[in-house]
């Protein structure tokens, strides 16, 4: 359980990272555009709200001046004159952008002529800007400026514009909002994408909470499995979906064929010992049977023929050609003989062995039909031996047929192997024995040997093809000789 909930962390933290860090960093710079983007706006609404000042006053300050008789008068008179000349205008404007401070500054007298409202910033008036504020900039170089910092009316955006009169700037006009207005006004424009983003921080956590529960317990089964394979070698994982899933198939798979090959070398294991034990087994036999033949048949032709003790003779003489049989097939099983290694047709194969169980399976009240395919390669090997392997599942699909049915033998390419394909109607195999029919002297028949499958087995994988069985008890049997296309052939 410690392992589940570790892992479960360690892939929440890290979904969370990779979901919530890039959303993070975007939302960063989407907030920064978005501001940027607003302030813009803002300062080009500011510089139209300043042009309309530019526009609004009728002349110079000196020709204003002049009107009034104050050419010669001092500064504060001159300030007193321009203020109640303009306030007017500028006091318009401000109540016309309610949040807005508005003005007009003199190059020449250096000091703020209006500040309108005038209601809230008439103290303003005849003031000097300091040596650092933007304005003096605006006055020196003739262009507009934008300037965000604590002046005059306090922390504000202040956007600047020069007067320029008969080719010389006497002054500059500002227009300014409070620094929170605007902060305030892109918060509140900035607020639906805020819910969004925290709506999105909310499903990408709690999809990462289930995501690494998911995940964690997914790979804690896997775990789990793992150790109970090591004690149980035929447990196989339950199917899950997506690319868990897959992985559990790719162990199942693995596992399945772990135990195949596992079962392949302890069959060959045993294969090789009773081999060698058949060989010895064999030889011992063979020379006493020779002499117990050699005294059967000398008796039998000593004896009148109808006796008894004749009869007996026989069946001795019978018997011991019964036995010499198994031992030819119990060497050929333990030594197969090594054949000319030829070019052959697999389809004249199947057809010669059609042929010679055409009698037997006649007599059995077994229909014989054959699909070959066309254009088949040729394979390399001994034709005999191969004859040998298909008489051979003939004859046993013959045998399991008492009652009559219909053996049907195909031929086909399947990739780099050629197939032939005996399947029966008879009765079946029973599941448990699938796996023993491979095995030496394993038999279900009264008078079988149990080596007739085993040594078709081994001339098979000779010629480095296998051997596949499908059955069903009342269902028949088929089964699949594959032989590759490429084995022993010259130049390969």
């Amino acid at each position: 359980m410690a392992f589940y909930h570790r892992l479960r962390y360690q892939i929440m933290l890290l979904t969370i990272f990779l979901t919530v860090v890039p959303l993070l960093a975007a939302s960063y710079f989407m907030i920064r555009q978005a501001s940027r983007g607003i302030l813009q706006e803002k300062e080009w609404w500011l510089f139209g709200v300043a042009r309309e000042l530019d526009a609004a006053l009728p002349a110079g300050f000196d020709e204003l001046l002049a009107r009034e008789g104050l050419t010669a008068a001092d500064r504060q008179a001159k300030i007193r004159a321009l203020n109640r000349a303009l306030a007017g205008i500028t006091d318009e404007v401000a109540a016309a952008y309610p949040g807005v401070g508005v003005g007009y500054y003199s190059l020449d007298l250096d000091a703020i002529i209006t500040y309108g409202p005038s209601s809230q910033y008439q103290d303003k008036v005849g003031l000097s800007i300091g040596p650092d504020h933007e304005g003096r900039r605006v006055m020196a170089t003739g262009e507009p400026r934008v300037q965000i910092a604590n002046l005059v009316r306090g922390d504000i955006v202040n956007a600047m514009i020069p007067i320029k009169r008969d080719g010389r700037v006497i002054g500059y006009i500002w227009a300014n909002v409070f620094t929170a207005d605007v902060r305030n006004q892109v918060a509140l424009m900035l607020r639906p994408f805020y819910i969004v983003l925290l709506l999105a921080l909310l499903v990408a956590v709690g999809g990462a909470v289930v995501l690494s529960g998911n995940l964690a317990r997914k790979v804690e089964m896997i775990k789990e499995g793992l150790v109970r394979l090591e004690r149980e070698p035929s447990f196989r994982f339950n199917p899950m979906s997506g690319e868990v899933g897959e992985i559990v198939g790719a162990i199942n798979r693995m596992v399945d064929t772990r135990q195949a090959l596992q079962e392949q070398v302890s069959r060959m294991e045993r294969l090789a010992a009773v081999g060698e034990l058949a060989a010895g087994l064999a030889h011992e036999i063979r020379n006493p049977l020779t002499g117990i033949s050699g005294f059967a048949q000398c008796l039998a032709r000593a004896l009148p023929p109808g006796e008894e003790l004749h009869q007996q003779a026989e069946i001795i003489i019978s018997e011991v050609i019964r036995i010499e049989r198994i031992i030819q097939e119990l060497l050929s099983f333990a030594r197969p003989r090594d054949g000319r290694v030829l070019p052959m047709d697999v389809n004249q194969l199947v057809e010669e062995t059609a042929v010679l169980i055409s009698p037997r399976a006649q007599k059995a009240g077994v229909e014989v039909k054959l699909f070959l395919a066309p254009d088949l390669p040729e394979i390399y090997g001994d034709s005999q031996q191969l004859k040998q392997v298909f008489l051979n599942l003939c004859l046993n699909a013959v045998q399991a047929m008492e009652r009559g049915g219909r053996l049907t033998i195909t031929t086909r390419r399947e990739g780099s192997h050629v197939q032939a394909i005996f399947a029966d109607t008879g009765c079946g195999i029973d599941p448990g024995q699938v796996e023993k029919i491979f095995d030496p002297f394993f038999t279900t028949r009264v008078k079988g040997t149990g080596l007739g499958l085993p040594v078709s087995q081994r001339i098979v994988e000779k010629h480095g093809g296998s051997i596949r069985v499908e059955s069903r008890p009342g269902e028949g049997s088929t089964f699949t000789v594959f032989l590759p296309v490429d084995f022993n052939r010259p130049g390969v």
